[in-house]
């Protein structure tokens, strides 16, 4: 349970239930107050209680105040505020206030869905206000409360966090939230878009009716509708649909024999469709027979949910020779959509060929035929979760998979697991093996790529092991390794087929490595790609390792977590019209997305940008992006020598890997062309070092270079769980000590640096563990920075070949801080602690 720790009137209320309407009234027993969730989210499990909150208050007049709020209660339309810059509370009249956002995100989940959460920003929807002095207020909520005295809104941060934000009722003039009625009808399905045309026409020439009452009366039939259809079926006397549409006047007896003797001719030809060509009848006084004398549901295929176990039960080809579209199981029936219900034979002939009985409900021809197409799709491989999407998947491997609805991992890895169980065909006695191709298995590793990509890992590790061990699946998350998944031994081999298959890889190949390129296509998300490599082990077996290469977003040099002043500098580096700037680091310490944060500031229509990658990762409009490919001789090299008859003002190469690299890079760079790069060193002076060793003219090298940039990426203290206590003298003078080695920094000032720069007591983060963070006391990461900047004095150096200790001597006289004085910084900031800093940091 969360408190967000404010004073407020609300009466206490567990989540995910929103406050009554109750009259307002202080908890005598409890000086903390609950604020509300929407009924369908609740607060992640095990978040800390916090005494006060950061916020943002807009008045009256466009002014706005910000501080930590103190005390809520809108009851008696009063508000205190400890305002940040003076120090002072101030008691802010209600009547003033137009909107009020804490600042601080709160993880929420929707714990409602059955087999997996929903995240708030797969339930956001957007919303639209006019407050009492005009201002219009548009953006998103994952939901709302409703309350006498206001409106609470839950603004999305990101998959897993909401902003909180509160509306009095005094300051709403106009409010609209989530699509109107007609709209979201049609998205969730429940009605078609001919039917939403057809109901707001009628509501034109009947304007005194509701846009619900007519749907109402019109709406497409709904899963439980049929049900009862199907019932009331089983207790209603036989009747032939001929007898039935004579018994309501709808056809005469010598139309009847007339239809009857045309039916004898085709076999094929449903009653009810002759009928309806002859013009005899139409098609609502057809399901007004139907439902009425036969007691036989009408059902709109085109929106009706049908499900993968039904589907799964008729094959394609079947589904396509008897127009047949199976909806759902119950009870034991397989319920099937037929343009002829009452054609006894073709019922017997689907319950033989699923072994169940079946239940026949009517739908148009055309429609099933549609139907048809959009569910199982060209190939016959049909997979629809629970949830409603549908997967088509190719035979070609080098198409893309894609996923229409993003309700597709709802299916657990225990239920395909048992489903690949079930599965298995014995090969011999001991040993029964299922195929790559096996339904469940598909299912699986898609599910296992989608669940990668939705928990934010980088990497995915399938490890093999000899025997009867069973697999392991791990997810590399914030720089660690987590297990995920334990895969029984006889699917392995099927498994990794799969993912070959998929990769466009050799699957007999089982002695040498493979490296591939597995994609993904999301709705209204970009496309996921995935480098797989596969790697030879003992006794034959092999293991997969998949890097998640997409999904990476532009982002601005403050959003990676760089400070002012670095930032400032960097800025000033990137913006010279020529030179070599460099970003040195491990793999996975952020290089590539430091790269295009410094392309954004200086990308524009004045200027030529190519960038030479391997892979390409991040995208953005005006960048002329190249994919390197060593296999036929497109190096960096080469890439680079294209470049430079390209015209260009900027150059960005993924990496120097060679001298020759570097040399063309370093030419590039002193013939007026700005040249962005990459290398994998310790430190930023390591990197000037191993550059000069490589065989760089010192001379040359020292005009070109610009500056270097080292980071590392530590694993930040969940903001979930985590705690922030006030340090001690001795720890925070150990910490002072530690950030002053190898400096003529007095730990004594620093640490009255510190102290004024937090405005009294420093905080520590001190990592806890939830669920949120798997009990690891961490989420995210956060990233630590070393800029090495060219002056005249390390310009000297490198010109002479300088000792490394001679460059980092002077670079700290010039104002460099290292990559652990940087990641100090961020501990006494709250943001991580010593422990990663000097995981990372050594």
């Amino acid at each position: 349970m969360y408190d967000a720790g404010i004073e407020f009137t609300l009466p206490r209320a567990e989540p995910p239930v929103p406050p009554s309407n109750a009259t307002l009234a202080h908890e005598a027993n409890s000086d903390m107050r609950i604020w509300p969730f929407p009924a369908q989210f609740a607060p992640v499990e095990g978040a800390e209680r916090s005494l006060a909150e950061h916020c943002e208050i807009l008045l009256a007049g466009e002014t706005a105040l910000s501080g930590t709020l103190l005390s809520f209660e809108p009851a008696r339309k009063v508000l205190s505020l400890l305002r940040a810059r003076t120090g002072a509370t101030e008691t802010v009249d209600m009547s003033r206030v137009l909107m009020m956002k804490l600042t601080r995100p709160v993880g929420v989940l929707c714990p409602q869905e059955r087999l997996e959460p929903r995240t708030p920003q797969s339930l956001a929807q957007k919303y639209q206000m006019t407050l009492a002095d005009g201002t219009e207020l548009h953006g998103e909520t994952v939901g709302s409360v409703e309350h006498e005295l206001g409106l609470f809104l839950y603004h999305p941060i990101d998959e897993y966090a909401v902003e909180r934000r509160f509306l009095p009722r005094a300051a709403i003039r106009e409010q609209q939230i989530g699509d109107r009625l007609g709209e979201l009808l049609v998205k969730t399905q429940v009605i078609s878009r001919d039917a939403l045309q057809r109901a707001l026409k009628e509501q034109d020439h009947a304007r005194g009716q509701k846009l619900g009452e007519i749907l109402a009366r019109t709406h497409s039939i709904t899963r439980e509708e049929v049900a009862l259809a199907l019932k009331r079926q089983e207790t209603m006397p036989v009747v032939r649909l001929g007898e039935a549409l004579v018994q309501m006047n709808c056809i005469t007896e010598d139309q009847l024999r007339t239809a009857l003797d045309q039916q004898r001719q085709d076999r094929k030809v449903p009653l009810g469709q002759l009928l309806l060509k002859a013009g005899l009848i139409d098609d609502q006084r057809l399901r007004q027979a139907l439902t009425e004398k036969l007691g036989i549901p009408f059902v709109d295929v085109s929106s009706f949910p049908a499900e993968i176990d039904a589907l799964t039960r008729l094959p394609e080809d079947d589904a396509v020779k008897h127009g047949a579209l199976p909806l759902y199981v119950e009870h034991g029936a397989l319920v099937v959509a037929l343009a002829d219900p009452l054609n006894r034979d073709l019922v017997s002939a689907i319950g033989f060929r699923v072994q169940m009985r079946v239940s026949p409900v009517m739908a148009n021809a055309e429609a099933i035929q549609s139907a048809i197409v959009k569910h199982y799709g060209i190939g016959g491989n049909p997979w629809k979760s629970e949830g409603g999407a549908d997967i088509e998947i190719s035979s070609n491997p080098d198409d893309a998979i894609t996923f229409s609805s993003d309700k597709h991992s709802q299916t657990s890895t225990e239920d395909l697991l048992s489903q690949m169980d079930f599965a298995s065909v014995k090969d011999n006695e001991d040993d029964p093996q299922v195929a790559e191709s096996d339904n469940s298995l598909v299912k699986l590793v898609n599910k296992i790529l989608i669940d990668a990509h939705r928990s934010r890992a980088t990497d995915i590790h399938i490890e093999n092991y000899p025997g009867r061990q069973d697999s392991c699946v791990r997810f590399r998350k914030d720089g660690a390794l987590y297990d995920y998944l334990t895969i029984p031994h006889r699917f392995r081999n099927a498994i990794i087929s799969r993912l070959k298959i998929m990769s466009a890889l050799d699957i007999s190949e089982k002695r040498r490595p493979q490296d591939g390129k597995l994609e993904f296509t999301l709705p209204k998300q970009p496309k996921l790609e995935f480098r797989v490599a596969t790697i030879p082990t003992t006794n034959g077996l092999e293991d997969v390792v998949m890097r998640l290469l997409s999904g990476t977003t532009l982002r601005s040099l403050e959003k990676i977590g760089m400070d002012e002043l670095l930032t400032t500098r960097l800025k000033q580096l990137v913006a010279k019209p020529h030179g070599m700037i460099l970003v040195c680091g491990p793999t996975g310490s952020g290089k590539t997305t430091t790269l295009h944060s410094l392309l954004g500031e200086i990308n524009t229509r004045e200027r030529k940008i190519w960038t030479a990658e391997d892979p390409v990762e991040i995208t953005h409009a005006g960048l002329r992006q190249v994919q390197v490919n060593a296999k036929i001789g497109w190096t960096f090299a080469a890439t680079l020598r294209a470049f430079l008859r390209g015209d260009p003002d900027v150059i960005m190469v993924g990496e120097m890997r060679d001298l020759d690299t570097a040399h063309i890079a370093m030419e590039a760079s002193l013939t007026g062309h700005l040249v962005l790069s990459t290398l994998h060193t310790n430190s930023a002076v390591d990197s000037v070092v191993r550059l000069l060793d490589m065989g760089l003219d010192p001379f040359n090298f020292a005009d070109a270079l610009q500056g270097v940039l080292a980071q590392r990426l530590a694993r930040r203290v969940c903001g979930a769980c985590g705690v922030k206590e006030a340090a001690g003298e001795e720890e925070l003078q150990a910490l002072a000590s530690e950030y002053c080695i190898e400096t003529a920094l007095n730990p004594a000032d620093v640490l009255e640096r510190w102290q004024t720069q937090a405005g009294g007591d420093i905080l520590l983060a001190r990592a806890q563990g939830c669920a949120e963070c798997a009990n690891s006391g961490y989420s995210g990461r956060v990233g630590l920075y070393e800029l090495f900047a060219a002056d005249r004095r390390t310009r000297a150096l490198m010109q002479k070949k300088g000792a490394m200790e001679e460059l980092m001597e002077a670079a700290k006289a010039g104002g460099m801080a290292t990559l652990r004085q940087n990641g100090i910084e961020k501990i006494v900031t709250g943001l991580t602690d010593l422990k990663q800093v000097r995981a990372v940091c050594g």
